[in-house]
């Protein structure tokens, strides 16, 4: 399908005055202009050319958007001289420009997280006719009252909409899947002397109808003031992560990664890029620490542990989310570890010379990476990810997972009681592994499936993908 973005309005409400180098629509979210994450989420959900309708400071629109190559969709402008009649108006201006029976409607300032438009797409595969995203639970909006009103019918299609509508049930999100029929509908609206898509979505709906599609839960908002940008900002930082982080990570570590993710996405830095910082910062804290350096190589391993955590962030912001990247990024993760137990070794064993010593800190370094060898396997496995946050039950509390592990690197270090911390990690490490993979076993003893039907899901297309860079956070 095409897609159509409406980014005519002036903006007022947001701008103050209608300038002509002032354009909400590229108001910046994260480090991206709102109408850019628009493109790129629809981009991921395989749409490759996108008509965007112009009106108000069009010239500074295509200057920043240009064709498309850099978002990695086509890009076709419209331009609307009845924009300021209102966005029904703006879309007629594209009906020549539609090339498919069915596309997607956004408003250029409407934010909403890539599942939103995901679950839009997977529901037009196989639903007929027009679409609208309703959101059931509009608490969370900035300004919830000022939402466009759906009155559902028995059968979850629309049967009312308006600003003033009484009796509702849900809002509208501005995301539609639309036929070609709603043209003469909005022209039918025209001749009543109302340019709303409001109004020719009545008409649409009293003639080949209008679906709906639920996404309360997830997020999104319409951006007509600086607070509701204030408030898009906000849900887009709790959409980066990813609810099966450790309890460290939870606490601690995503209070700061988000904040340096904002820094990495402004500064254009790529996932991998800030997985090699991540990487380096262990380097340095494992030699800190093989040179008896414990307070500057305690800090520089949460460090690494914190900056871990921000290349998934930086993926997910940036719409660059890759298999490669989650890959990269947890092979340098395990050497991380490595080089950081490595270099506690060295300045244990020479302190001590013990024999206990080294067993220690081998229990430490070889029961590092298994918890993490165990969520790959239970993915190969079941085809589903390994929540630990579902799966892991009390265990959780021991801080055996990478953020705690590198949490008790960093206690050890700045109190010196490093053969302390590394011991305690030794036994919770492989402890958590036994117990997970007692927890595997009961789980593929009661599937219904026989274990034949692992042959299937290592089918590359049925293998679950990395979505980002995550290993901190929950492994």
């Amino acid at each position: 399908m095409d897609a159509v973005i409406l980014a005519a309005g002036a903006g007022t409400r947001m701008n103050g005055s209608a300038s002509a180098h002032q354009h909400k629509s590229l108001c910046d979210l994260m480090g991206m202009a709102v109408i850019e994450r628009g493109i790129r989420a629809m981009r991921d959900c395989g749409i490759e050319r996108v008509i965007v309708v112009t009106g108000h400071a069009s010239d500074r629109l295509q200057e920043r958007l240009g064709d498309g190559r850099a978002q990695g969709v086509q890009i076709k402008y419209v331009y609307s001289s009845d924009w300021e009649r209102g966005n029904g108006a703006s879309l007629y201006a594209a009906r020549h420009s539609v090339r498919s029976e069915r596309f997607v409607l956004a408003m250029s300032d409407h934010w909403y997280e890539p599942a939103l438009m995901k679950r839009l797409v997977s529901a037009a595969k196989s639903t007929e006719g027009s679409l609208l995203c309703v959101d059931r639970e509009p608490e969370g909006l900035h300004d919830p009252d000022d939402a466009t009103r759906v009155r559902l019918s028995a059968s979850s299609d629309v049967a009312e909409i308006g600003k003033s509508l009484e009796d509702f049930d849900a809002v509208d999100c501005g995301v539609f899947i639309l036929t070609t029929d709603i043209f003469p509908a909005l022209q039918r609206a025209f001749t009543d002397g109302d340019y709303s898509m409001t109004a020719g979505t009545r008409y649409l709906m009293s003639g080949s109808g209008l679906g709906t599609v639920d996404v309360t839960g997830l997020l999104w908002e319409d951006i007509d003031t600086e607070g509701a940008r204030e408030t898009a900002a906000r849900k887009i930082r709790r959409s980066l992560m990813t609810g099966d982080d450790g309890l460290v990570s939870h606490h601690l570590n995503r209070r700061i990664s988000i904040q340096l993710s904002r820094v990495a996405v402004r500064l254009r830095l790529t996932p991998n890029v800030v997985s090699m910082i991540a990487f380096s910062l262990a380097i340095l804290a494992g030699i800190s620490f093989a040179f008896g350096a414990l307070i500057p190589g305690a800090l520089l391993a949460q460090l690494s542990s914190i900056i871990d955590g921000s290349d998934g962030e930086v993926a997910r912001a940036r719409f660059m989310s890759s298999n490669w990247g989650g890959f990269f990024d947890s092979m340098l993760d395990r050497l991380a570890d490595s080089a950081i137990y490595i270099g506690i070794g060295i300045y244990l064993v020479q302190d001590s010379g013990s024999v206990m010593t080294m067993l220690v800190v081998f229990g430490a370094l070889a029961g590092a990476p298994f918890s993490m060898m165990l969520k790959d396997r239970y993915r190969i496995a079941t085809g589903k990810p390994w929540r630990s946050t579902e799966s892991d039950g009390l265990s959780r509390y021991m801080l055996a997972t990478r953020d705690g592990r590198l949490f008790l690197v960093m206690i050890g270090g700045l109190t010196g009681q490093l053969l302390i911390t590394t011991a305690y990690s030794a036994v919770t490490t492989l402890a958590l592994l036994g117990w997970r993979m007692a927890l595997v076993q009961r789980q593929l003893r009661r599937a219904s499936a026989p274990v034949v039907a692992v042959s299937e899901v290592r089918r590359p297309e049925a293998a679950a993908a990395f979505i980002g860079s995550e290993e901190a956070a929950g492994d």
